[in-house]
């Protein structure tokens, strides 16, 4: 069993045999309507992520905004170039919001379909209707708009 760290920042405290490995730091996230990072890539500025992994538990945090007149008219969204590779185990991981920068945004959430390297985006809602399939991207991560997310889950080691 590994051990519990009970002080932040530092070493001392270790309960248990081995420490438990804790790294945070930031990561570029890619965007595009294929799983694999650099094909149909999506243009994002201003783009930050920012990652804490805790043992193999990694949370992921990230924002942009997109800025091409790219017509992605079919396929879905995916969120890729994650820092680690997941365990590859299919469920719900992570919630995101879509902003037109005004009017009404989007609830929006990403999970992982036994993918490794890349989450998908699936489902958004206004804030007053019931949740809707979001393919093609380009009805929902127009361009312009702000993505803001979260998303935590499993590193494979």
């Amino acid at each position: 069993m590994s051990g519990i760290i009970n002080s932040v920042g530092s070493r001392s405290g270790v309960i248990g045999t081995t420490e438990i490995d804790n790294e945070e730091g930031t990561w570029t996230p890619s965007f595009g309507t294929s799983g694999t990072h650099g094909t149909n890539t999506m243009t994002v500025n201003s783009i930050v992520g920012q990652y804490v992994k805790v043992g193999r538990l990694v949370r992921l945090n990230f924002q942009g905004q997109r800025s091409d007149s790219g017509t992605w008219s079919s396929g879905d969204l995916y969120l890729r170039n994650m820092p680690f590779t997941s365990n590859n185990v299919a469920n719900l991981a992570g919630h995101c919001w879509l902003d037109p920068g005004s009017g009404d945004g989007y609830k929006c959430f990403f999970y992982s379909g036994g993918n490794s390297t890349s989450f998908t985006f699936s489902h958004g809602s206004t804030p007053s209707t019931a949740s809707r399939y979001v393919s093609p991207p380009d009805t929902y991560f127009a361009n312009n708009w702000y993505l803001y997310g979260s998303i935590t889950y499993t590193a494979l080691t």
